[in-house]
């Protein structure tokens, strides 16, 4: 994240805070986190939807219970790293996008 002086935007996560702490993630497409979010993703996955704007925060705990053997191990790699990922669209914005995703295709088999 970087510091750019004498100029605020809203927190992208909060929409509550002006902060200058910004990150490009794209070309041309920069998010801003105040400082207050930067701290809660250290014990918080967050992940911002880029369609709709929404930011979800959920307890890094509560997901480590879920994860398969690589992803704990990465997670416990990182240790309280801070990390805010973008996704494309959210479940609200395309309720059926993760069925969508997750569905493997069935192909007719004769015996």
């Amino acid at each position: 994240m970087e510091l750019m002086e004498n100029h605020l935007e809203l927190c992208t996560v909060c929409n509550d805070v002006y902060t200058a702490i910004h990150t490009e993630i794209e070309p041309g497409l920069k998010i801003y986190v105040c400082e207050d979010c930067v701290e809660a993703a250290r014990y918080n996955f967050i992940w911002l939807c880029l369609h709709c704007g929404r930011a979800y925060l959920r307890p890094k705990k509560i997901f480590v219970n879920d994860m398969n053997e690589a992803l704990i191990k990465a997670y416990k790699l990182c240790g309280e790293s801070k990390v805010i990922q973008v996704i494309e669209m959210c479940e609200k914005c395309d309720p059926n996008g993760t069925e969508r995703y997750m569905k493997i295709p069935i192909t007719n088999m004769e015996c």
